[in-house]
């Protein structure tokens, strides 16, 4: 397949942090701990109150 030229190769990467509702919860594949946000079950919500 010389003809379709130079082949361009890429090293993959990781995330470095992922970020929910502005906090970070896994930085450099490790969890921080950080549990923002609320779990859905369904159609429930949690009680604004």
């Amino acid at each position: 397949m010389s003809w379709l030229g130079k082949r361009l190769l890429r090293k993959a990467r990781a995330n470095r942090a992922t970020i929910v509702s502005g906090a970070v919860t896994y930085r450099d594949g490790e969890a921080t701990g950080a549990l923002p946000g609320w779990l859905a079950r369904g159609h429930e919500r949690p009680d604004p109150t």
